[in-house]
């Protein structure tokens, strides 16, 4: 597992699967912000952290969230024609866990 300040953000494993999840917000400072970005800036920011273990995080609460839902859609899409399969954070964290057992 990879984590950053207590935060998990990515598992070890060959399996090509990723978690998404919602942070449902809002906060005072950040949310206006997320609210100004666009569909082609979250699709190309979030297609370049994208690997076999990674979770995906976007913000779904409060406001206006048009632009990550067509970004998920998009997203979605083009994951599973790489073959990548959708997982809860918790199957995601088995299949590190699984990973390393058969080493």
């Amino acid at each position: 597992m990879v984590a950053s300040e207590g935060m998990i953000h990515h598992v070890q494993t060959s399996r090509k699967a990723v978690a998404m999840t919602f942070d449902d917000g809002p906060n005072p400072i950040y949310t206006l912000k997320v609210l100004d970005i666009f569909v082609e800036y979250i699709i190309n920011k979030t297609r370049k952290h994208i690997k076999n273990g990674s979770t995906l995080l976007f913000h779904d609460g409060f406001g206006d969230r048009s632009q990550t839902i067509e970004a998920v859609k998009i997203l979605v899409s083009e994951l599973r024609l790489q073959g990548y399969q959708f997982v809860t954070v918790s199957e995601l964290l088995g299949l590190g866990d699984l990973d390393k057992s058969m080493e």
